[in-house]
């Protein structure tokens, strides 16, 4: 557009200067435009030109305006419409669609800066101290979902497995640690899980006591206690294309997709937090918890701290929530783990390290 005002105007000077109007048809013809246009630009030749677009709102209307959505939401507890802002409120249409659409924005912001001041990371510094374990629709053959099992290691963030079939057991899923066991040479001090009824099973909780691996629940709906298996189910979706409602043919089809996904997830993509190296080179690379701790030492130290944690509680959120603090307590106790809250160390009473 500024392009074409400033070709306009040159053209137009040129012409308005006298003996240079009989060039007017071959300049036309050179710029494919007609003798009419050159007619116009040579009339308009020096004039001011209206500015493109539309004329600037004043600053102090748009404070006005935000005041006044500002408080309508305040008054609600929700942002307004913008045809609520319009209506009721007397602010211009268009007006009114800016600025509730910007009030939306900065709340939006304000929201996602106070999670991340208020959002607890875990670090783990040694492989196979903490497993996450869950399960996800990957899809649907014909009506029925297509389900998996995704069990990561926190520290590598190396997806260990990932099972198709149907809804799984609490036995299936101390069968699958059975085979990690054979596959690693070992279990996780804590196996982080979701409360599914295969999850919350006596199958499980027994396995998990004679293995002595303590298992880390996070509170119901609350899928932020769990983000390492979730983080894994979403890359898994992500990179096969198979979301809760993706069509498939079969089973087989499915589990295809998510190993092909998997392999190249663990062995092709990589990780900035690992210093852009594969899960599986961090995997190869990390040591692991045994060579610091012993597991029966830290299971009594875990179970002690649990049920000191639990004893002063009534209700079963503030249980489950100091049964989790209890153990994440442990594992920083022991040099397991780190935790860190906005990116800052977690703020924590003094305690000893156990060796």
């Amino acid at each position: 557009m500024t392009h074409d005002r400033e070709l306009r105007d040159r053209v137009g000077r040129r012409l308005a200067v006298p003996g240079r109007r009989g060039r007017q048809r071959e300049l036309a013809a050179d710029l494919d435009r007609s003798p009419r246009t050159l007619r116009d630009w040579r009339a308009k030749a020096g004039t001011e030109r209206r500015p493109v677009g539309r004329p600037p709102r004043d600053p102090a209307e748009r404070t006005w305006a935000m005041a006044l959505v500002a408080a309508e939401a305040a008054r609600r507890e929700k942002a307004p419409s913008w045809r609520t802002a319009h209506r009721v409120l007397g602010i211009p249409a268009r007006l009114a669609q800016e600025t509730v659409r910007t009030f939306k924005q900065l709340k939006q912001q304000r929201a996602l800066e106070s999670e991340m001041k208020r959002r607890v990371s875990v670090k783990a510094h040694f492989k196979d101290v903490l497993w996450a374990e869950n399960g996800a629709q990957f899809g649907r053959i014909a009506a029925e979902p297509f389900l998996a099992e995704v069990l990561r290691d926190v520290a590598t963030t190396k997806t260990l497995a990932v099972t198709t079939g149907p809804a799984p057991t609490g036995d299936d899923i101390a069968a699958l640690l059975h085979c990690m066991k054979e596959d690693r040479g070992t279990l996780p001090l804590v196996l982080s899980v979701d409360n599914g009824g295969a999850q919350k099973s006596n199958d499980l909780a027994r396995y998990c006591e004679r293995e002595m691996v303590i298992v880390l629940r996070n509170h119901p709906r609350t899928p932020q206690h769990n983000p390492f298996v979730e983080r894994a189910i979403r890359e898994l979706r992500e990179e096969s294309g198979l979301d809760s409602d993706a069509p498939l043919k079969n089973e087989e089809e499915g589990t295809e997709r998510l190993q092909a996904a998997w392999r190249r997830l663990d062995n092709r993509h990589l990780r900035p937090r690992h210093g852009y190296r594969t899960a599986a080179e961090v995997d190869a690379a990390m040591p692991r918890w045994y060579d610091q701790v012993d597991r029966a030492h830290f299971y009594k130290a875990a179970r002690k701290a649990i049920e000191e944690a639990v004893r002063a509680c009534t209700k079963p959120r503030a249980r489950r929530l100091a049964e989790r603090e209890a153990i994440f307590r442990t594992l920083e106790n022991f040099g397991l783990v780190s935790r860190t809250r906005g990116g800052e160390p977690l703020a924590r009473p003094k305690a000893a390290r156990f060796s």
